[in-house]
């Protein structure tokens, strides 16, 4: 289809609708989200040559992407009702306040590494609705707990989630990873550090403070460095994690230092209840621990991730094209692996803690039931936003939207000043379609070619585009809204996304100046 001015204002309506409805007439996201994809269909219809296979087939393949995150997500917030209902959050919150009382320490441990460890096995907003109760008992408000647990992982998207997103990338590219890898590891090693001064403004209200400043450049070169070398030795699957859990082992060593320094008095009482808190803090701690050990065995052995991975369920859909020549090739949908799927670990970490939990009586008998209730009660709502936010990307790209979108952005800008506009193409993607890896999918082969035309470098571009993206995902309302529903602010997500707009913005616009001068230098 014709690129002309008029068709680029047609693809970011739907956008500009949604977040005027949120951000100006404070509507729910579902809302919003509603009445946005009732919008893309009809001008889709109406301008863009849609028609009713090509729209049925986008809503399918929509609901089979929902699927593949909704897994995710109701397991993660059954297993967070499980935490909750067997009185573990009180006790990691205890045993948080134990090791340090500085709030802005807290809140870096939780918002900036706990979800950045999560995020290296799960995804699509988990971190955060797991992340944010936890802020929230150690006193933080819930708007402020999603807003530093959304910024704070931000940086590990890309190779988070079993480095999936990075995968994709190099699979739609047909691009040799190595230069590409290096690339994105600086510019997100880089944004880590970012994301964690950023958490410790807000828990800090902004006050200087020179030690928390100290604290946070020591640990985030860490983590910059542990994923930088875990990446270039090829274990992009454990790269996050694995570099989270050398960064937490850094923080505790220099918060322990600290606390010695200061010869700080304790009384018996207090020791009491600090050596009960340790007693539990296996149980606590038994959901990430497991989790993460699964995901390990489960990924880490192929004849094991071949018999998890089995039965798996798609749909084959045809060559789809609009009357104005868009065409989308024929494509399965997203393939779903029953058993051997993130959401299918989260679940089978689910029974094992409630086992435990009720053999230890930490759970009442059939506790199950109202965990259940309330795990539908809380997933109703972002379910629902999910459903209607990518059956709007969905239709948006079926019928060429994203794609002038994209390409009237990168052709504003020449070789000098396009390696700039680079990242903000992948955190666009990621709005719009909800994930890094639906961003690397939809702009991958558009940021490519353009770098090829332009003669830059492939792999900078690429790199860009998926830290970018990765960083992009701070801002997607979907993912706003499952942080929202652990904490009771659903149906209110327009004042977190208000504020994620400015300071998620902050990491992009950094990694684009990166990127520029990286393209010059």
């Amino acid at each position: 289809m014709e690129l002309s001015l008029f068709n680029w204002f047609l693809s970011a309506l739907p956008i500009l609708l949604i977040l005027g409805f949120m951000l100006i007439l404070k509507w729910s996201g579902v809302k919003a989200g509603f009445i946005g994809w009732v919008f893309t269909v009809i001008i889709s219809l109406l301008f863009f040559g849609a028609n009713l296979q090509l729209l049925i087939a986008a809503q399918i393949k929509a609901v089979f992407l929902s699927l593949d995150i909704l897994y995710l997500i109701w397991t993660a917030l059954f297993l967070f009702r499980i935490t909750e209902h067997a009185g573990m959050i009180t006790i990691f919150s205890s045993i948080l306040s134990q090791i340090t009382d500085n709030k802005t320490l807290q809140a870096l441990i939780l918002a900036w590494l706990f979800t950045s460890f999560l995020q290296g096995f799960s995804g699509y907003g988990v971190p955060v609705a797991i992340t944010a109760p936890l802020l929230v008992s150690l006193g933080f408000s819930p708007v402020t707990s999603v807003l530093m647990a959304s910024i704070g992982h931000g940086w590990s998207v890309t190779f988070g989630t079993m480095s999936t997103a990075y995968q994709v990338l190099i699979a739609v590219t047909n691009t040799a990873p190595e230069a590409m890898a290096q690339y994105a590891a600086l510019l997100l090693g880089i944004s880590a550090v970012i994301c964690g001064l950023l958490v410790a403004g807000i828990a800090n209200d902004w006050k200087n403070s020179i030690k928390i400043f100290i604290f946070v450049m020591v640990v985030g070169i860490v983590l910059m460095v542990s994923q930088y070398v875990f990446i270039s030795l090829h274990l992009t699957i454990i790269a996050v994690s694995a570099a989270c859990l050398i960064a937490m082992s850094i923080a505790y060593l220099i918060i322990q230092i600290s606390n010695h320094r200061k010869h700080k008095s304790t009384t018996t009482s207090e020791k009491d209840t600090l050596n009960r808190n340790r007693a539990d803090l296996w149980l606590s701690t038994l959901p990430y621990v497991l989790l993460f050990g699964l995901t390990l065995a489960i990924n880490g052995f192929p004849i094991i991730q071949h018999f998890f991975n089995t039965i798996k369920v798609g749909v084959q859909f045809p060559v789809l094209t609009t009357t104005f020549g868009w065409t989308t090739p024929a494509e399965s949908s997203r393939v779903i692996s029953l058993f051997g799927h993130p959401g299918a670990l989260i679940l089978y970490t689910c029974l094992i803690c409630y086992w435990v939990y009720r053999k230890r009586k930490n759970l009442k008998k059939d506790s199950y039931k109202s965990m259940l209730l309330e795990t539908a009660h809380g997933a109703f709502q972002p379910t629902l936003a999910i459903f209607v936010m990518l059956g709007i990307a969905t239709t948006m790209s079926h019928v060429g939207m994203n794609n002038i979108l994209a390409k009237g952005m990168s052709q504003v800008f020449n070789a000098h000043f396009f390696p700039i506009i680079s990242p903000f193409i992948g955190a666009l993607g990621s709005f719009i379609t909800g994930s890094n890896n639906n961003s690397n999918v939809l702009f991958g082969l558009l940021q490519m070619q353009t770098a090829q035309l332009l003669n830059l470098s492939v792999p900078l571009i690429l790199a860009a585009q998926t830290a970018g993206a990765s960083l992009g995902s701070i801002i997607m309302p979907a993912k706003v809204m499952v942080g929202c529903s652990t904490v009771g602010l659903t149906g209110k997500e327009n004042t977190v996304i208000g504020k994620l707009l400015i300071f998620g913005m902050i990491p992009i616009l950094i990694v684009a100046m990166l990127t520029f001068f990286l393209s010059i230098g």
